[in-house]
């Protein structure tokens, strides 16, 4: 696999930062996972633009850089036309709190053409977690509470609540219910992550849709249940804490927005 870092391109054994940076020692930095499809990042704009409001909210100076320019060499690199990638961007080197060094920048891709239609076909189970999600809108690579969450969940989603009870979405992905015919998500003044692919849902949603907390109670409730992030794209959940979701399979309002969203993405 070649690997982005620092201006070069190399081998991913070579791709390698000091023990002293900041993202190791202390999660200080900020990331965005991005899909190709077909040679194509989806959405790649609002996931650059998402990356300086996260560099602008930890107060780092983001990189010059033609982003791109490395997403394209990158994958033409791995011989990639679908694919993840990861960037990361720490603050660099420096032990203590005070900021010092100068920026690292990472990125690599893997290939993924999606995950297994089954999970799409059945939907996943979930849990909602006891530990709540901090309120932080940016995609820092401090993921601690969302990995104690997902510990938690042994093997399950882990849906995550606000410090005020309020559902506020799974670990790495934003939630939807439907209810009524009603698209329902929490909103951004709850403090979640702006998903590029939630926008998207809004976007293409035929029924309609509206922004505002609810709690647990209602997911339990809900007709459908789905998560969106850039590698589940539109995921089912049929179980959460035991209970089944509706009827127990996928709904059709879930399904169709899969579909929508999948011919939103090949014309994109």
């Amino acid at each position: 696999m070649k690997v982005y870092l620092n201006g070069r391109f190399v081998e991913e054994r070579f791709a390698k930062v000091s023990v002293f940076d900041r993202s190791f020692l202390y999660g200080d930095g900020i990331f965005e996972t991005l899909r190709a499809y077909c040679g194509k990042i989806f959405r790649e704009k609002e996931h650059i633009d998402r990356l300086k409001r996260s560099a602008e909210a930890i107060y780092l100076p983001l990189p010059e850089i033609d982003y791109s320019r490395i997403f394209q060499k990158l994958l033409k690199a791995n011989n990639l036309s679908d694919g993840l990638l990861r960037l990361t961007i720490s603050r660099g080197e420096g032990w203590g709190i005070e900021p010092a060094g100068i920026p690292n920048v990472v990125c690599f891709a893997k290939n993924f053409s999606g995950l297994p239609e089954e999970m799409y076909e059945k939907g996943i189970s979930a849990v909602v977690a006891i530990r709540r999600r901090p309120k932080i809108a940016i995609k820092s690579t401090n993921y601690l509470e969302a990995i104690l969450a997902r510990i938690e969940a042994k093997g399950r989603e882990a849906i995550m609540l606000s410090a005020d009870g309020f559902v506020a979405g799974a670990v790495t992905s934003n939630i939807f219910i439907v209810k009524d015919q009603r698209l329902i998500t929490p909103p951004l003044s709850l403090g979640i992550l702006p998903g590029i692919t939630r926008q998207t849902v809004l976007e293409i949603a035929t029924i309609k849709a509206e922004e505002r907390v609810f709690r647990k109670e209602e997911l339990y409730s809900a007709d459908e249940v789905f998560l969106t992030n850039t590698s589940y794209e539109i995921m089912p959940i049929t179980e959460i804490d035991g209970s089944k979701i509706g009827k127990g399979l996928p709904g059709v309002v879930t399904k169709t927005l899969l579909w929508e969203f999948r011919k939103a993405e090949r014309s994109a």
